[in-house]
């Protein structure tokens, strides 16, 4: 990421960098993460920024985004289908979902064996998944999972790890960790980086 934001800013050196980043409002700095990421193809720093931030922090980063680059992410997005995994992320973006903690268990009971089907037929890009993933808060998306493990009796992430090869599977099963348990997935996203 560093080498990308030099290249942003190629007369700065790494703490000028750093330190434009942190003058930044947190909406535009996401707004110019947001953008580097589209432009280069970098699935995994949209994931982080539409699966950690709240339905009102995307709303303001999206905000900032269209009045830095004159242009909707959205737009963005869609365009960078050959770099982007628009399918996942594209609907993530929406900033119009249920963020509380109240959950309905009878619901969250009732997706978890749609979930296991789809990823026994290894049909893993099934619109329906997709549409789970964008429309769930999280507290259901967790509540799902845990009817998950119960009823099958293993996770999910073990279930998609069936095909490491699988670009949009890797890109589903990072979505579902950041969404579930952001501290265990930034552990992972840091160990990689420090090794």
């Amino acid at each position: 990421m560093t080498c990308d934001l030099q290249n942003s800013f190629p007369l700065y050196d790494f703490h000028q960098i750093f330190v434009v980043l942190c003058l930044l409002e947190a909406s535009e700095r996401d707004a110019l993460l947001a953008h580097r990421a589209i432009l280069k193809g970098d699935n995994d720093v949209l994931i982080e920024l539409v699966c950690t931030r709240s339905p009102r922090q995307l709303c303001l980063a999206k905000d900032a985004y269209q009045a830095l680059y004159k242009k909707s992410v959205k737009e963005d997005i869609a365009q960078a289908r050959a770099r982007i995994c628009h399918e996942l992320l594209l609907p993530l973006t929406s900033p119009y979902h249920y963020s509380g903690l109240k959950v309905d268990e009878h619901e969250a009971q009732k997706d978890a064996p749609m979930l296991h089907e789809k990823t026994s037929e290894k049909d893993y890009s099934n619109r329906d998944v997709r549409w789970f993933l964008a429309t769930r808060s999280k507290a259901r998306l967790k509540a799902t999972l845990d009817h998950y493990r119960c009823a099958y009796g293993n996770d999910i992430y073990k279930d998609l790890e069936a095909d490491p090869t699988n670009q949009f599977l890797h890109i589903q099963r990072n979505t579902i960790e950041c969404l579930t348990c952001p501290e265990k997935y930034f552990r992972k996203v840091l160990h990689v980086a420090i090794m």
